[in-house]
């Protein structure tokens, strides 16, 4: 796998090919990383009959529904080290969803919103008004 490659890169300087292998790769790893560290998520996929071990495509990963993160905990992180749960609005009453986030996550997240952005307005904080 080139993650490297994909993390390191230019918002926009891959080629869709590049982005597609590497995306691809990424998210197959965190399939079978999150399989194996979350109870829940690992049965959710042995009842779809998905096994980890064979090679699939993008459109043959396993994705879940959304409603699904309100009703069970998706938790891959051991609890000391979720660092951040972040929720939906839960709008109408209705019960939020909860994603929960470990700290390197949250510092990837925060990483790849500081580098798009700087790809938009420069590197400069300097405001023209």
């Amino acid at each position: 796998m080139r993650a490297g490659l994909l993390w390191d890169a230019p918002p926009f300087g891959l080629t869709p090919a590049e982005k597609m292998t590497d995306f691809t790769d990424v998210l197959r790893e965190l399939t079978i990383s999150h399989r194996r560290r979350c109870l829940p998520y690992r049965n959710i996929l042995d009842a779809s009959g998905f096994d980890p071990a064979a090679a699939y495509t993008l459109q043959e990963l396993p994705f879940l529904p959304v409603r699904l993160f309100k009703s069970v905990d998706l938790c891959s992180a051991p609890p000391e080290e979720v660092g951040r749960v972040v929720t939906s609005s839960g709008t109408s009453g209705q019960i939020p969803s909860k994603i929960y986030l470990d700290a390197l996550t949250a510092d990837r997240q925060r990483h790849a919103l500081a580098v798009i952005v700087s790809d938009f307005i420069g590197l400069s904080r300097t405001v023209i008004y």
